[in-house]
């Protein structure tokens, strides 16, 4: 995943063969990270974890880590972003973890210096949102996008959005 030990951050690795003997059926890449599931609904991730983003308590892991996750939850979709990670479940939840600087994960907590979110989420966890059902998600570099369902009305939520608490 690019990461190689006692380099300097930004310095490409040549990609190695992973012997892993689960089938993958989902996969998302971050900025120096990946998070992926197996067809038996294992969560895994490998890589960077600066800002908590593979959701285990380790700094790097240079092979795949299992995440605990809900075993009765169902891993619809993963999306990573710069330093986050947003994970749906077949029944509409969203969990997350990883970076909150910017409310990527759409919490409202403490602020810094300049009044944006300061956590670091180092486990995953789920994100309540409000009166909605979590259909699907992308995240950004420092931003998500929430596709949200509201009895028959969907819509697109970014974190901003949350953070408003807009009712509509």
């Amino acid at each position: 995943v690019g990461v190689t030990p006692n380099k300097q951050f930004f310095t490409p690795s040549i990609p190695t063969k992973l012997d892993f003997d689960q089938k993958v059926k989902l996969l998302s890449a971050g900025t120096n990270f990946v998070m992926f599931v197996t067809e038996n609904n294992t969560l895994f991730g490998m890589g960077a974890n600066s800002e908590g983003q593979l959701g285990v308590m380790l700094t790097q892991s240079a092979f795949p880590s299992r995440v605990d996750f809900p075993r009765e939850k169902v891993i619809k979709q993963i999306s990573c972003g710069e330093n986050h990670t947003l994970v749906v479940t077949t029944d509409e939840t969203l969990f997350g973890c990883g970076s909150n600087q910017f409310g990527q994960l759409a919490f409202i907590s403490d602020t810094n210096a300049f009044g944006l979110p300061s956590i670091n989420v180092t486990s995953l966890v789920e994100i309540p949102i409000p009166q909605r059902k979590v259909v699907g998600v992308a995240a950004g570099f420092l931003f998500s996008l929430i596709l949200a369902r509201k009895g028959l009305k969907t819509m697109v939520l970014t974190t901003d959005h949350m953070k408003t608490q807009n009712k509509d």
